[in-house]
């Protein structure tokens, strides 16, 4: 059974090495200054009223991960949403990105924003499946990700 719970600070090492997983099954570049900002202290990254990390266990094994972290008043940024392989398929996703979209909406956010690698076909299929559509933000000094348009899809969601 699987059971999804908020980020405890001792989590970080299965956390850290799930991700970490992730990319390398994904052939990403762990070594990214983005990429280690969110992973090294997750609770600093998603601390905060408004912000919020999720994960999830199946048998004491991490299978997914996702996070908000507010940009600003009225705007949630998505962020390390991954799945296990053998949990993809399952509705895991979806239930992760329900809850991450009601904890926006209850801490008062407008919309979400997201990126993705714009080589994950199936992350981009997902998000527009639950209703984000592409959009290309500013670039902004507290969303690295922005600054790369040739990497990265952008998606937003109005609450």
């Amino acid at each position: 059974m699987i059971e999804i719970r908020p980020f405890a600070q001792p989590d970080q090492p299965a956390v850290s090495d799930f991700i970490s997983s992730i990319y390398v099954e994904l052939d990403w570049n762990k070594d990214q200054q983005a990429f280690l900002e969110g992973l090294v202290d997750l609770h600093r990254y998603f601390g905060g009223d408004r912000s919020t990390f999720l994960v999830a266990y199946d048998d004491n094994r991490v299978v997914g991960t996702g996070g908000i972290k507010e940009l600003d008043e009225r705007t949630a940024l998505l962020k390390r949403l991954f799945i296990a392989a053998p949990s993809r398929g399952t509705g895991l996703a979806q239930e992760m990105v329900r809850r991450l979209i009601s904890f926006a909406a209850e801490r008062g956010y407008a919309r979400i924003v997201l990126d993705t690698n714009n080589r994950n076909e199936r992350a981009k299929r997902f998000y527009e499946k639950l209703g984000f559509r592409r959009f290309r933000p500013p670039t902004r000094t507290d969303w690295p990700e922005s600054k790369a348009p040739d990497r990265f899809v952008y998606y937003q969601k109005s609450l």
